[in-house]
């Protein structure tokens, strides 16, 4: 299987449904739910992704459901 480093801006343009380009990440997100590849990030760009869906959605956004939300659309 494929092994693939995702972008962080993919993750977050996915998350946040962002156009022009949320059809393209939501591409590269739906080939690893399906399987067809094993999509990666780094710790770093973890705590990215978490700290800018925090500065967008402010203090209502809760990483801790959206962690448990990814993991079970698999």
């Amino acid at each position: 299987m494929k092994k693939v480093l995702i972008d962080t801006n993919v993750v977050i343009d996915y998350l946040c449904e962002d156009e022009p380009n949320y059809l393209f990440a939501q591409s590269v997100i739906d080939e690893v739910i399906n399987g067809n590849v094993q999509g990666y990030i780094t710790a770093s760009m973890a705590t990215d992704i978490f700290y800018s869906l925090q500065k967008k959605f402010g203090k209502t956004f809760d990483g801790f459901n959206l962690y448990y939300s990814l993991k079970r659309s698999k």
